[in-house]
């Protein structure tokens, strides 16, 4: 059964009724600021790949594309026959709209009987890979999101197949690419950069355990402050060979690569294009130092007689926009601290709602002198938007589900100081003057102890 994340919350259920029934005035959000996607132009899941596009010309095809998925069924099928044994690999980019499971059945006697399911997971990329008999299987969409959805969620799919005979003949030939450096490549910001090379990535461990290397380490320039640059990183391999692997950004104030890859705490890359793993991101000039690591998950290898997976990686990083020219901006940036004149009053109270730069991540601070309930508001947004709370210890008290709308509500201890961290989660292209809209409310919790009486009854 699926785990699904829920609401953190430190205080009793009645309270949060006594605070829904206080502070719900201050989020009567006006929608989402998602585009309208034209469906008509975006293909649906395909029902078979037994067609000459796909398996019928020569037992074989890779497709990668975006689909759109029919939420209303709630499950969608594709069904196919190998006529030979073959090597598949099934993979699903994460995205937040809608959480998308693949099961892979092999059709024996008109029933499904299960060969293998991706991962439970939620927010993580969805990969089925195994070496098949022939026969008849079917492919199963299973869809878990939100009934407020737009009527079109499209999801980004790489798909293959590849009879085994042929595809164990092409890796004998393999030759393998020079060994990835052990020294990262300093590269700074500050600069436009562009930075390549042809590596493998050694298959000599066969624990089938996720493992690392770090190619690259960007260096923040103070020369070029608050100067936003934009990275642009794409890891070319063979997909259908190619295990799995994956390019990802981790700042340097997390030593664990491993925490990074398993919590999803750092942007990590998807397979948007063909045979190859993208990766964007936007860092200022004078923000912490990265890590440019590839990783290997080693637990969908499909072939062991090769002993390594060739790839290229590319990293390009240009100037976007400086921070110094958003004064011509219609929007201003996020502010730093809650305690400045103008937000949190003197009597603990603060109702933020404006439109704000989207320039992440950012950090914004806070005190409160009193026990007080917190709440924070990001409506649906083209770029993945998470809030999390973080108490004095940094540990993270609260943060938004995994919903289409991040919401964050919580009590706060009086005499203590608070962190707001607002993040992108995977990738986005920033837009010159782009925002997103923002609310914090902030009450005292003496103020929305007791309900309101109620002194006559309802007229029925």
């Amino acid at each position: 059964m699926k785990v699904r994340k829920s609401l953190n919350t430190r205080f009793a259920s009645s309270q949060l009724v006594v605070l829904a029934l206080h502070i719900v005035f201050l989020f009567l959000l006006a929608g989402t600021t998602t585009g309208v996607r034209n469906c008509n132009q975006i293909p649906k899941i395909p029902t078979t790949f037994d067609l000459l596009s796909y398996l019928k010309m020569r037992d074989e095809f890779h497709l990668q594309g975006d689909f759109q998925l029919n939420l209303e069924k709630g499950v969608e099928n594709t069904t196919f026959t190998l006529r030979k044994p073959s090597y598949v690999r099934f993979y699903l980019a994460p995205q937040k709209e809608v959480d998308v499971d693949l099961h892979l059945f092999q059709i024996v006697n008109g029933a499904d009987v299960p060969v293998k399911s991706s991962s439970m997971d939620v927010k993580t990329e969805e990969v089925i890979a195994a070496v098949l008999a022939e026969g008849s299987y079917n492919l199963r969409w299973a869809y878990f999101g939100s009934s407020t959805l737009d009527s079109c969620v499209v999801v980004t799919a790489a798909l293959a197949i590849t009879p085994k005979t042929t595809l164990d003949q092409r890796l004998q030939k393999t030759k393998c690419y020079p060994s990835v450096p052990t020294t990262p490549k300093e590269l700074e910001l500050g600069t436009e950069t562009h930075y390549s090379g042809l590596w493998n990535y050694s298959l000599s461990d066969t624990s089938q355990t996720v493992t690392f290397h770090t190619i690259a380490k960007i260096i923040p320039s103070g020369s070029m402050a608050k100067s936003l640059w934009k990275v642009d990183i794409n890891l070319r391999y063979e997909f259908i060979s190619g295990d799995s692997l994956g390019v990802m950004l981790v700042d340097s104030t997390q030593n664990l690569h491993l925490d990074c890859y398993t919590r999803k705490k750092c942007s990590i890359g998807r397979n948007l294009v063909y045979n190859r793993n993208v990766l964007r991101s936007v860092l200022q000039s004078i923000d912490k130092e990265h890590y440019l690591v590839v990783y290997n998950t080693g637990t969908e290898r499909l072939n062991t007689s090769t002993p390594c997976i060739n790839f290229q990686l590319d990293i390009t990083s240009k100037p976007l926009i400086d921070s110094s020219s958003l004064h011509s901006c219609d929007y201003l940036p996020l502010p730093t601290n809650l305690n400045q004149p103008g937000l949190l009053s003197p009597s603990g109270h603060l109702w933020f709602s404006r439109d704000v730069l989207l320039e992440l991540p950012k950090d914004i601070t806070f005190r409160v002198a009193q026990d007080s309930i917190f709440k924070a508001s990001v409506p649906a947004h083209r770029v993945d938007i998470d809030i999390k709370l973080m108490n004095e210890a940094n540990e993270t008290i609260a943060q938004s589900s995994d919903n289409g709308r991040d919401v964050v509500t919580t009590k706060l201890d009086k005499d203590k100081s608070y962190t707001i961290r607002i993040t992108q989660f995977f990738m986005y292209d920033l837009k010159s003057c782009e925002y997103f809209r923002l609310e914090i409310a902030i009450a005292p919790a003496s103020h929305l102890d007791t309900c309101p009486s109620v002194t006559k009854q309802p007229v029925l």
